[in-house]
C-alpha cells in the first residue's frame, strides 16, 4: 500500500494560521493530530480510503468525537471508528 501524504493539509494549516493568527491555532492542531490518525487507520486496515483489496482487514465506520486535553489547549478531535 502506498502512502500518499496530502500536501494540501499543510497548506490549509498555513492558511489558517496566516488568516486567523494564534486564535486559529486550535484548528491547525486539530488537523495535525487527525492526519496521522487517518494514516494509522489506513495502515491498520491495510487499505486506503475507498480502496478494496484482498489484504483489507476491516472497514472504517466514520468518526467519534473525542476531547483532547493538553497544556496547549483543549480541542475536539475525531477518532476513527473501526469495524474489525
Amino acid at each position: 500500500m502506498a502512502l500518499n501524504i496530502n500536501d494540501t493539509k499543510f497548506l490549509e494549516i498555513a492558511e489558517i494560521i496566516c488568516e486567523e493568527g494564534l486564535s486559529g491555532l486550535d484548528k491547525a492542531v486539530q488537523i495535525i493530530i487527525n492526519q496521522p490518525m487517518l494514516i494509522e487507520r489506513d495502515r491498520h486496515l491495510k487499505a486506503e480510503r475507498y480502496e478494496r483489496t484482498s489484504e483489507r482487514t476491516g472497514y472504517a465506520n466514520g468518526f467519534k468525537p473525542k476531547q483532547l486535553k493538553s497544556e496547549l489547549a483543549e480541542r475536539l478531535c475525531d477518532k476513527a471508528h473501526l469495524i474489525l
